[in-house]
Formats: C-alpha cells, sequence, structure tokens
C-alpha cells in the first residue's frame, strides 16, 4: 500500500510503500497497471458522462447528457456520423463510440427533441449496452414528446409521452448513423430510465424509478404488479425489435423506492440493485440477502426470474444509516446460482449498533463520512459471500461496477480522501496522488474478496466523479465519469480528445490490469518408445493487457519415465530427484509474446505416461483455466532387434569347493532383448542348484518378464571326476546356444 506517514518532530513526511506478505526469496515487483487511454469528450458548456460499455472488440460507447451553450460560447460537444448531428434542447443525451484504440471518435451525436433528455448528473442516472453486432442500447429520459423532435420510430412500444417525464429505449445503429428503435416507457407520472442491460437475444431491460400508480404500463404478470406507493422500482424487459414489452412490473414498498443498476445472466434472469426507504413490512422480500430493513435507507437486491413473475430473492444490504445501492454485474455467460456483485455507499459501521454486514473485506475498517461499499451476493441470495468498504476519511462513493471471467471485481467512483486521509491506495497505484476537489478512483478487488489488488486515484485539479465501468475479458478496465480537470493535471494518455473544453467534460479511460498466461504442452514424437527420448515442448504465452513478471513453470515427473533435461528460452530450469519436480523461473514475458520450456524425458516402461506442467506470475491473471497444461502419451515397448543376433554372455566362475557360479546376461536390452527361460538338459556328476529346484534331471525355470541377469550354482557331486550342465537360454530372439560343462570349479 502506498503510505505518507507524517514525522511530528522533524515536521516531515515520509513516502513509501507498505508491503504485505510476500516470498522475500524472489524479487519483489511493484508492477503498477497502465493507463493504455484517457481523455476527454466535451464541449465548453457542461458535459457529463454517465455510462459506459465495451463490444468484443474494445470499441468503447459512452453516454451521458450534451447540455447547450451558453452565451459566449463556441466550441460544441463533438459530433460526427450520427445518429443527429444536431442538438435540439437545452439538455439532450448523447452517446460516443469510441476507436478501440483511444484515438478518436467513430461515431458521436444527440438522442432527443426541444425538452431535456439525459440523466440526473448527480446520480449517473443513464444507462448503454452494446450487443454482438455492435447495435448500442440507450437508456435516460426525456421530456420532449414527438411533436417536439424526439426521434420515436414507427412501430416503438410506446410513441406517447405518458407524462411530466418518461424513460425511454433507443437502440442506435451498429454504423451510428441513425435509430433502429426508439420508444417511451411510462405513465402519466414522472419515470427515470437508469440503468440497461441486454440478453443474446437483444432483449433490452431496464430499470428505474417512476411514481405514475395507476398507469405504469404493467405487462404480463410481473413479480410486483401493483404499485407500492411514493415512488417504486421498476423492472421491464422489451423485446429485440422495441415494438413490446414482455414483462413490466414494480420493485417496492409504501416508501421511496429506486431502482439504480441492472445486470442478466445467460438463463435471463434479471438483477436489479437500488434504493429503498420502504420498510421490510411492505417491501417485496424474499430469502434474502437480509430481511431487515435497519436504517433510513438500505440497498436492496433482487433476482427476477426469466419469466418476469417472480422474484428469486429479494432483501437489503444497509446499516442503520443511509445505505444506496448504485451498480450490480454478474458473469453474463452463468446459467445457474449465478453470484452478483454490487457496489454503492454507506454511512454505517459495521459494528453492533450501525449493523453494515460486512464479511471477508476487502476492508471491514469504516473510514468516515460515507465510503463506498462492494459486495458479492450468494448464488441462492439467502446472504453475501464477501462485503467491505473502500473509502477514506472522507466522502467516498462507489458508483460503478463490472467483473471478469476469474471473478475479480472492478468499482470506480470518487473520493474525497487524500493520501493523508486513509484513502486505501495499493503499492501499484497508477495514480497516488489526490488531485483535488475530489477524484475518482479505480478499484479492483480479489475473487474472494479478501483485499484489493489495486486501488487507485484517477483525477486531476478540479472535481472528478467515476460513474461507470465496463470491463473486457484481457482485464482492461474502461471507466467514465465527469470532470473539471485541467489537462495539465489530468492522466491524459493518447485521446479521444486530450484538450479540456471547459466546465464538465467526460473523462474516459482505458485501464490494463492483468496479465493472462497459458501454458500448452506437445510431445514428440506423438507416441513413445520405452528407451527412447520423449521431447515435451511446453509454451507460455500472455494474451493479457500487461507484461507477466515472475513467470514460473513446473512439471512433476510421474513414474514411467526418467528425467534427461529441461531447456528454457529464458532464465533456468532444476530438477529435484528426491520430488521429481521440475522448476523453470523464466523471468518477463511481455503481452502478446511467449516462452517455450524444451523437457526430454526417457520412458522406462510401455503404457500411458501422464504428465502436467502448470505456469503462474506475479500479476493477477484473467482466466486461471490455462494455467496448466496436460498430455497424456502412449509408450510402445522397446523393439527387439535380432539382426545382428544379441549375444547371450556366459560368465562362469569358482564359488566355493567343487561350485561353480553361472551367470547369464542379456545383451541389446534397450532394444527389447530380455531373457525369458532357462532350460536344464542332462547333468553328469553334478546338481543344479536355481531358485528353490535341485537335481541332476531336465527341468525349465521361467524367468519374470524384463529379466536382464540370471545366476544359478552347479555343485560336483564328487570331487576330481568330470561333471558337466547342459542348458539351453530362450531370449526374446528364440533359443540361443546350449552350453555344457562346468568349467573351473575349487577342488
Amino acid at each position: 500500500m502506498f503510505t505518507l506517514d507524517e514525522d511530528a518532530e522533524l515536521g516531515q513526511y515520509t513516502v513509501g510503500f507498505r508491503l504485505g506478505d510476500y516470498d522475500q526469496s524472489q524479487p519483489l515487483v511493484i508492477d503498477p497497471p497502465v493507463v493504455v487511454f484517457a481523455g476527454y469528450i466535451g464541449g465548453e458548456s457542461n458535459d457529463e458522462g454517465l455510462g459506459i460499455a465495451v463490444d468484443g472488440s474494445g470499441n468503447v460507447y459512452v453516454v451521458g447528457v450534451a447540455n447547450a451553450l451558453m452565451m459566449g460560447q463556441t466550441i460544441e460537444i463533438p459530433t460526427t456520423v450520427g445518429p443527429d448531428l444536431t442538438q435540439n434542447g437545452n439538455q439532450d443525451a448523447y452517446i460516443a463510440k469510441i476507436k478501440a484504440d483511444g484515438t478518436g471518435l467513430v461515431y458521436a451525436g444527440f438522442i432527443g427533441g426541444t425538452g431535456n433528455e439525459g440523466g440526473f448528473t448527480g446520480s449517473g442516472d443513464m444507462g448503454v449496452a452494446v450487443d454482438s453486432s455492435g447495435a448500442a442500447y440507450v437508456t435516460g429520459r426525456t421530456t420532449s414528446k414527438p411533436t417536439d423532435g424526439f426521434p420515436i420510430t414507427t412501430g416503438a412500444f410506446d410513441n406517447t409521452l405518458g407524462g411530466m417525464q418518461d424513460a425511454f429505449i433507443a437502440k442506435v445503429k451498429p454504423d451510428g448513423t441513425a435509430l433502429t428503435y426508439a420508444t417511451y416507457v411510462g405513465g402519466d407520472g414522472v419515470e427515470e430510465g437508469v440503468a440497461l442491460a441486454l440478453d443474446s437475444s437483444g432483449n433490452a431491460y431496464i430499470t428505474g424509478y417512476t411514481d405514475s400508480g395507476t398507469n405504469f404500463p404493467v405487462t404480463g404478470t410481473p413479480a410486483q404488479a401493483t404499485f407500492g406507493g411514493a415512488e417504486d422500482g421498476f423492472i421491464a424487459k422489451l423485446n429485440a425489435a422495441g415494438s413490446a414489452l414482455v414483462y413490466a412490473g414494480f420493485i417496492g414498498g409504501t416508501d421511496v423506492d429506486r431502482g439504480r443498476g441492472i445486470a442478466v445472466d445467460a438463463s435471463g434472469n434479471a438483477y436489479v440493485v437500488g434504493s429503498t426507504k420502504s420498510t421490510a413490512a411492505t417491501f417485496p422480500k424474499t430469502v434474502g440477502p437480509f430481511l431487515t430493513q435497519n436504517g433510513l435507507s438500505d440497498a436492496f437486491v433482487a433476482k427476477v426470474a426469466p419469466d418476469g413473475k417472480t422474484f428469486v430473492y429479494a432483501g437489503f444490504v444497509g446499516g442503520t444509516k443511509d445505505d444506496e445501492g448504485i451498480a450490480i454485474a454478474v458473469d453474463r455467460a452463468c446459467t445457474t446460482a449465478c453470484q452478483a456483485y454490487i457496489a454503492g455507499f454507506t454511512g454505517s459501521k459495521p459494528d453492533a449498533t450501525e449493523k453494515f454486514p460486512a464479511v471477508v473485506g476487502p476492508s471491514l475498517t469504516f473510514g468516515g463520512n460515507t465510503d463506498g461499499f462492494v459486495a458479492k451476493v450468494k448464488g441462492d441470495g439467502t446472504g453475501l459471500v464477501y462485503a467491505g468498504y473502500i473509502g477514506g476519511t472522507q466522502a467516498d462513493d462507489a458508483r460503478g461496477i463490472g467483473i471478469d471471467s476469474a471473478g475479480f471485481a472492478y468499482v470506480t467512483g470518487d473520493t474525497a480522501s487524500n493520501q493523508t486521509q486513509s484513502f486505501p491506495l495499493t503499492a501499484n497505484a497508477f495514480d497516488n496522488t489526490y488531485g483535488g476537489n475530489g477524484d475518482s478512483f479505480l478499484a479492483k478487488v480479489k475473487p474472494d474478496g479478501s483485499a484489493f489488488s489495486l486501488v487507485s486515484y484517477l483525477g486531476g485539479d478540479g472535481a472528478d466523479i467515476g460513474f461507470g465501468l465496463a470491463t473486457d475479458a484481457s482485464g482492461n478496465a474502461y471507466a467514465m465519469g465527469e470532470t473539471t480537470s485541467t489537462a495539465a493535471s489530468f492522466p491524459l494518455k493518447t485521446g479521444p480528445f486530450t484538450v479540456y473544453r471547459g466546465g464538465e467534460d467526460f473523462w474516459i479511460a482505458k485501464v490494463a490490469t492483468a496479465a493472462d498466461v497459458s501454458i500448452t504442452k506437445t510431445a514428440s514424437p506423438a507416441t513413445g518408445t520405452v528407451g527412447q527420448p520423449l521431447t515435451y515442448t511446453l509454451t507460455v504465452t500472455d494474451a493479457g493487457s500487461l507484461p507477466a513478471t515472475n513467470v514460473a513453470v513446473t512439471d512433476v515427473l510421474q513414474a514411467g519415465a526418467d528425467f534427461v533435461s529441461a531447456t528454457p528460452s529464458a532464465g533456468a530450469c532444476a530438477f529435484n530427484v528426491g520430488t521429481r519436480t521440475l522448476s523453470c523461473p523464466i523471468g518477463s514475458i511481455a503481452a502478446g509474446a511467449s516462452a517455450t520450456v524444451t523437457l526430454i524425458v526417457t520412458p522406462t516402461q510401455a503404457g500411458t505416461f501422464n504428465n502436467t506442467a502448470s505456469v503462474t506470475a506475479s500479476e493477477d491473471d484473467t482466466s486461471t483455466a490455462n494455467n496448466s497444461a496436460s498430455s497424456s502419451t502412449s509408450v510402445d515397448p522397446a523393439p527387439t532387434i535380432c539382426a545382428p543376433r544379441p549375444k547371450v554372455g556366459v560368465t562362469v566362475s569358482a564359488n566355493g569347493p567343487g561350485k561353480v557360479h553361472v551367470t547369464l546376461q542379456a545383451n541389446n536390452t534397450s532394444f527389447g532383448n530380455t531373457l525369458q527361460k532357462v532350460t536344464y538338459g542332462s547333468v553328469l556328476n553334478a546338481t543344479v542348484i536355481t531358485s528353490s529346484q535341485t537335481g541332476n534331471g531336465g527341468f525349465t525355470v521361467t524367468l519374470p518378464a524384463g529379466t536382464q541377469q540370471y545366476q544359478f550354482d552347479v555343485q560336483r557331486i564328487t570331487a576330481g571326476q568330470a561333471a558337466t550342465a547342459q542348458f539351453v537360454v530362450t531370449d526374446a530372439c528364440g533359443d540361443w546356444q546350449t552350453f555344457a560343462g562346468l568349467g573351473t570349479s575349487v577342488p
């Protein structure tokens, strides 16, 4: 952790890092995440970034509010291609697609009429998502009727502004030139479209809040069909054509309830997070995480079944002070018992009085004022896997959350806590200096929730707020919000624009936070042979966004092969004979690069030789599933070479009075030649002593498979008399010569 410690006696500060436990036999690497790009979008007026999404190619989509220029201002927010290049009112919704390398815009334009569109900027109430074709979907609020120029499309579900303000959903064509559809969602009161998610079929799910108690477009038989009172959260599912609601209903009790974030899993379950002031007696609670409303306002989280008819779970997360849930994420590939990740802020301590349900981490210490929080909900909704704080002694809010396939949670928000006010900066922070007047932050939580793997400021000398966060498969985090910080102070890099235009501007940043090391294994030849070299090529690749450091390959050899050598492309390997473990520290691998280890073994037995190698690195890894590789290699017996005919060695030596010791030794054993049996013929004036058999008649001894050497004794019966013993040796190539005679013995 980055530290700034004050020495009261000397009146000075000491800057350094406070380290946790680590292997001190290894080099210490403080490898910071890398800002890939960071920049502005804005004009001279106030332009506020509120939501972000990223597609499979790394293009970034941002939405927010563009305010009309005021007197004396001339520089407008940039537009290009569409969907509408003309600002129609004082406030229009704005969408931009940023190139994957951050160098500029693919398209940018407005969605709106002569009224006000977008979202409430103080709370980040606006959402965006993108489908596999590159079409972007936007939700927000509008006060514009179709006659005011709001771009309602033919065939839209609702083409009438129901009250003073409705939520809207719009789908932007992949090329940005126009809208595929745009529709209202609302009744005769006031609606706010806050967040949006998609399923794989292109159905759009939105949440927000409404005070339309009588004619909100309740559709189907939703989990809550009746307005609770005051203001309710809502959830609505719009079909892929934008022409009809699949279902729509409320989430709330008799007091103020607001839906703030939404996510969808691969089975079509929808997850909603928000805030509620309603008591447990009137809120539609079921299962959990908690069924008691503790304070002035609690966060809530709910899971809605795919048909919208039931709450799988719905419950509270909070203490006795104000607590709000703002953002939610779930693994979109998950199908059952999916765990939801939520973020928000709280004023509640984790003690018996204020009751915030902090458990595991990443921090169990309430900093003060308000803290951001991050929590992971159990798949069945019965409780929390972890829940902890993000903050220092001043006001801190968490507003955006995303996850990767390894289970790391990424959070953005804003903080008024500087380095001396207990903000939990980590040693690898890419920005460890508080800019002033409030900074955005980026945090990354370990999969088990026990600690942060990254906490960094992201801001300049003005006011910076982080509203939205998205992630990709390579461990990149995409964050955005609004800023009044000058270009000289903000951590700019590349773009999309590096000039601050004034007022409030969007800020957007892509931060590389992880490596992705993988290992593959190939065998040559594909089928091995006993006694012949078998070569494995282990290839380690970093497909992540950061270089991988302290990369190490480990391979434990199973029985059935002898180690010969291991040659890495960098570093050196060591083989522990006792544990049969190969260890190869190969150093660092650049992002996108590879390293190899060539391992040679000699199989010692026929059958199947199984081998597994694994790789580790110091950095967070976006996918641990590819950190090991196994192979099963068929091993054939050694071939028997009988041409030229291998000889069987015979040696005879004295071994006591009247006794001769005979040794048979197979040759060419590496090519399959082994002894199989010894057949004894007639014996004259002698007794053959072998195994449990003794005698002077003919008999055969069958030898165990793989025998290379066999020994026996022959004892003279009568000293001084001639003695002979005849025997035939059979090896893998057939019968060998007949041997006779005892040779030399001791009288």
